[in-house]
């Protein structure tokens, strides 16, 4: 994480739980996908894990990983759990608890912070190397936002987050055909404001599907929410993958 975005997401995890509460949707979305109790489940880019601690009370073995270390802080403390997050790029394997993995899931549009195409698909691979095991397939689960409708030059405003006096602001600019600027302002009481700019890849359908062939992960559904709808005319994508057991080798892709 470069020092710029270090310091706004350390000034916005005071109010990370409030501005993104955990939604009972994606809650069970992840139990249906896989995360029972038992079972071992790595929270990629886990924030405050606040989806992690949800597994945690129905008795799943989960894990979280993330970059920033004052979100990761927030996490240990409000859980008590500090061996159950764990600071570290999402991308380097060697931050991860041991597996095999039964669900990896990196939701928020993390993956979209990733540098290029090529680093998305080994990214897809490394993850789905950490997925099954005992003889038994896994799932992988990735949450991004489609900006293919989006036409380069133009701009999506999301509805703004408020908790209490803090109001967050969003907006994802398609700046080129690989890249969109992700402005963020966060304000708050007496008019003070912190605001971030950040590069984001542009990921669509397409993008991602050519990703997962490329990892090997060719058996996957794609939803417009964590609803399990069509994607239709929404702009949230989340992937669900189907990860056989490491022990038996890669997926043979799907046309």
């Amino acid at each position: 994480m470069d020092p710029e975005s270090a310091r706004f997401y350390a000034r916005l995890a005071a109010h990370y739980d409030d501005l993104f509460p955990a939604e009972t949707a994606i809650v069970d979305f992840l139990v249906t996908a896989g995360a029972r109790p038992g079972r071992r489940v790595l929270d990629l880019a886990c924030g405050t894990g606040e989806y992690t601690q949800a597994l945690l009370d129905r008795g799943v073995q989960a894990w979280g990983v993330d970059a920033s270390a004052d979100l990761i802080e927030l996490a240990k403390t409000r859980t008590g759990l500090g061996d159950r997050f764990l600071l570290g790029d999402m991308r380097d394997p060697a931050c991860y608890p041991p597996g095999p993995f039964g669900l990896v899931y990196c939701i928020g549009n993390s993956v979209a912070h990733l540098e290029s195409e090529e680093e998305v698909t080994r990214f897809l691979r490394t993850v789905a190397e950490t997925v099954g095991g005992g003889g038994a397939a896994g799932r992988l689960v990735v949450q991004y936002v489609d900006v293919g409708a989006v036409e380069v030059g133009d701009a999506r405003v999301l509805p703004a987050l408020e908790a209490g006096p803090v109001r967050f602001e969003r907006v994802y600019r398609h700046v080129s055909p690989d890249r969109v600027r992700f402005e963020g302002t966060l304000r708050g009481a007496a008019g003070t404001a912190d605001s971030i700019t950040n590069p984001l890849l542009a990921m669509s359908d397409e993008m991602m599907g050519r990703c997962l062939r490329a990892a090997g992960l060719g058996d996957f559904r794609v939803w417009g929410g964590f609803r399990r709808e069509p994607p239709g005319d929404s702009w949230v994508r989340v992937v669900e993958v189907s990860v056989p057991d490491v022990t038996r080798g890669p997926t043979v892709p799907r046309d």
